[in-house]
């Protein structure tokens, strides 16, 4: 298996996409993307500019842990890398590093962040993208939210949609609202990207790790026809779709300040045992 131990710089966000400080962005001003970021990425090691890159986003309603998580899959990667494989790694004890994230009843995350290196496993650039977070009334606006969903799931080779214990059904609607979008742009299809529906702080059951029935049982049993509609329709267009539910990820995380001192054992061991499994499900999707 391919190790990659060149010394790399710290691995942290940069902001990619920044929206106009306006009441509605739809009243003409667009947003504005910082290319320079890309090609700073693309340029910053020789060893990595001719892979091929596989670009993961995140997007899911404010403060609901998008920024945590992705420092926990920044964690995971950069373990991987430099061991070849993920052995032991939940026991590691290694410190949580990445964007910044706290507890707080404000946003963290203004606009959309691409981490400034990737993380080469198995000849494959795995990118990391943080987006910010929708249905904050002091940020956003219902017409910045569908832009931010839209943006990431165009960017994007999986996307993680970060929900709170359940599928619901206006998380459906507003997927299917993207893809009429995409219809719109046939050249710029949803088709090469994946669809993650991520449960957090699942208590439906005791059962952890992939559950697609909690998808695929809308597609079937749905007593709606328009929701089974939409279920049907986003079936149709994404390569694959998964859905992963984790635990509770423990009280030092919930109950912590901010994340600078948190490491992977102050995680309850179901949390890193569970979000274990969607880590190789997003490098195996990278193949």
């Amino acid at each position: 298996m391919f190790m990659y131990n060149i010394t790399q710089p710290k691995a942290e966000p940069s902001l990619l996409i920044r929206f106009p400080n306006n009441e509605d962005i739809g009243e003409g001003d667009i947003p504005i993307f910082y290319v320079e970021e890309v090609e700073a990425l693309i340029k910053a090691d020789d060893a990595i500019r001719e892979k091929k890159f596989f670009l993961v986003s995140i997007t899911g309603v404010y403060r609901s842990g998008k920024s945590f998580l992705l420092n926990l899959m920044q964690t995971y990667l950069d373990y991987y890398q430099k061991n070849g494989n993920d052995t032991n790694w939940e026991k590691s004890k290694k410190k949580i590093e990445g964007g910044k994230w706290r507890q707080s009843t404000e946003s963290v995350t203004h606009g959309i962040w691409i981490w400034n290196r990737g993380f080469l496993i198995n000849d494959i650039v795995i990118v990391l993208i943080d987006c910010q977070g929708t249905g904050d009334s002091l940020m956003s606006t219902p017409t910045l939210d569908n832009l931010i969903l839209y943006l990431g799931l165009q960017l994007a080779n999986v996307q993680i949609l970060n929900l709170k214990s359940v599928l619901q059904t206006n998380d459906l609607e507003r997927i299917d609202m993207c893809q009429h979008f995409s219809d719109l742009d046939p050249e710029n299809s949803l088709l090469n990207c994946s669809l993650l529906y991520l449960l957090r702080d699942y208590n439906g059951d005791k059962e952890y790790g992939r559950k697609d029935f909690l998808f695929t049982r809308i597609v079937d049993d749905a007593k709606s026809d328009v929701v089974k509609n939409f279920a049907s329709g986003i079936e149709k267009t994404f390569q694959e779709i998964a859905t992963f539910a984790l635990p509770v990820p423990g009280s030092k995380v919930t109950d912590g300040s901010d994340g600078e001192s948190l490491r992977l054992d102050n995680i309850a061991s179901a949390y890193c045992e569970d979000g274990k499994a969607d880590n190789p499900y997003v490098c195996r999707c990278s193949h």
